[in-house]
């Protein structure tokens, strides 16, 4: 019988959190049935974003706008173009985070609406600080694909979404009928603006991989389809050594690639990281007539990470 494999990678999302932000959400209210208008924040939160506001730049560029806190300037083949890059962005990274920038978030995941709630006569909506959490976006001439945030990811997240979120509010109306328009008509408008000063911090955040959906789709292929002989599973690789994890973090730390390593060898179990072949090796075998039963397993590929976080 023909055994056809899926091997999805998943575990680990580089992010660029924009710390010193704050976000609002806001949409046209539908006639005089609407009572509480479009969710408010707190007033120290509302307070911070009205002091954000004044003069702020708007863009709809954030991946260039990002740009100079992940370029380097190696890649330069001159003395004088490298001596011209690294003046220029020292400069951008000094007086950046010194100005304040509006961006209108076109990510679907900066605002979640609930289903309608009889106890409080309307709808529960969830702010999160999505810049770009539905997929990456590429910044820097490196093509590097990063997912941005508002804010550094909490571990405690679920999802990226969840490890982000802002407030959640609720979004009242005084009868159903003014629920409903509200939500075919408004919904669809409502949107996310964020203000923000790009003190960016670089996060690795790992979500919880039992409750991952790309590991929940992974067992829902190896379900639908093992009896057609196809085989699903996914492999969750932990702390990697690749030059991206190692150089990018020494060079933007101002320290030696040993000491990053060493700090992430002591958070491994097997004190040490992993390497590409160990990710290599896992997917072989997944891959291979040995694994011909093996289907729905999401593989941690981490010297115990997992297990010591639980």
């Amino acid at each position: 019988m023909l055994h056809r494999t899926f091997a999805i990678l998943s575990g680990v999302a580089s992010t660029l959190a924009l710390l010193t932000g704050a976000v609002q959400a806001a949409a046209p209210q539908v006639g005089e049935g609407a009572r509480k208008g479009p969710p408010s924040l707190p007033e120290d939160t509302s307070t911070k974003y009205e002091a954000l506001a004044q003069g702020a730049v708007k863009t709809h560029d954030v991946a260039t706008l990002l740009a100079p806190f992940v370029d380097r300037c190696e890649a330069e083949t001159r003395d004088l173009d490298r001596a011209r890059c690294r003046a220029t962005v020292a400069y951008l990274r000094k007086t950046l985070p010194t100005q304040t920038f509006s961006f209108d978030t076109d990510d679907p995941a900066a605002i979640a609406v609930s289903d309608y709630d009889a106890s409080i006569k309307g709808y529960r909506v969830a702010l999160a600080g999505c810049v770009a959490c539905s997929a990456p976006v590429t910044i820097g001439r490196s093509g590097e694909s990063r997912f941005v945030t508002l804010k550094p990811p909490s571990k405690d997240g679920d999802t990226l979404v969840k490890a982000v979120e802002v407030s959640q509010n609720t979004f009242g109306f005084d009868s159903l009928a003014d629920a409903k328009q509200w939500f075919d008509q408004e919904r669809p408008f409502l949107r996310a603006e964020f203000l923000f000063k790009p003190q960016v911090a670089d996060a690795d955040w790992t979500y919880k991989t039992s409750k991952g959906a790309v590991n929940a789709f992974t067992q829902h292929l190896a379900t639908e389809n093992a009896a057609y002989g196809i085989r699903a599973n996914a492999i969750l690789p932990g702390l990697i050594d690749t030059p991206m994890a190692i150089e990018r973090r020494a060079q933007e730390r101002g320290v030696s690639k040993e000491v990053v390593r060493a700090e992430r060898e002591a958070l491994v179990p097997m004190r040490r990281m992993g390497s590409g072949w160990d990710v290599a090796n896992a997917a072989l075998f997944l891959a291979s007539d040995e694994a011909r039963y093996i289907t729905g397993v999401l593989l941690p590929v981490d010297g115990g990470l997992l297990c010591k976080r639980g």
